[in-house]
This record gives C-alpha cells, sequence and structure tokens, in this order.
C-alpha cells in the first residue's frame, strides 16, 4: 500500500495530467483492497507516464505533457513533442533522467539546439 501510494504520488509532482485522470481514485480503491479492471488499468497508465516528463516549449512557453513519440538514441531517450499552442517541433533528449539539451526545427535552418 506505501509502495503503491509513494509510486503514485512520485507520478502525480511528474505529471498534472496524471492525477487528473484518475489518482484519487486508483487510492481509494487500494484502501478499500478492492482493486477491478479500471483501476488496474489505470494504474498501469500512471506508472508509465512517470517516465514522461512535462515539457516547456522553446518557442512559446506551453506545456505539452505527451509527446507525439519517444525513442532511444545512443545512450539519449529522445521525446519529440509538436506544442500544442504555436505547432513547434521540437525534441528533448534526457541522460540518466536528465534534461541535458533540446533541438528545436528552425524553417531553412533544420533542428538548432535551443
Amino acid at each position: 500500500m506505501e509502495a503503491v501510494q509513494g509510486c503514485l504520488e512520485g507520478v502525480a509532482r511528474c505529471n498534472p495530467h496524471v492525477k487528473a485522470r484518475g489518482l484519487e481514485f486508483i487510492l481509494k480503491a487500494e484502501r478499500r483492497g478492492s482493486c477491478n479492471r479500471r483501476s488496474t488499468k489505470l494504474l498501469t497508465e500512471a506508472t508509465s507516464y512517470e517516465l514522461m516528463p512535462v515539457s516547456k516549449c522553446p518557442s512559446c512557453g506551453f506545456e505539452n505533457e505527451a509527446p507525439a513519440k519517444t525513442w532511444k538514441y545512443s545512450f539519449f531517450t529522445v521525446y519529440a513533442y509538436t506544442c500544442k499552442g504555436c505547432r513547434t517541433y521540437y525534441r528533448d533528449y534526457f541522460r540518466d533522467g536528465r534534461l541535458s539539451f533540446t533541438l528545436r526545427l528552425v524553417r531553412g535552418k533544420g533542428l538548432v539546439k535551443v
């Protein structure tokens, strides 16, 4: 119980979108001891979101919650985003769980380090 609650609180700090999608529901189900398919699905979704940080657009500052695409590149984990505010395409490169650098698509120049 404490491990699940600690994991979910960590997810809530990492991505506010997950909290809105049912953290309270999961915690209530765990307290009651009743675990059904919906709570299991939400718990799985919450733990998968733990690795996807909220990213700010380098152009307008809008917070994008879920990346459009994710892949491994050498020792980096790359999260590709299309900003919902200004439609800018950018990539965040993480190494060992920390943001290393960001590349933004600039017309006529390609991907440029921000």
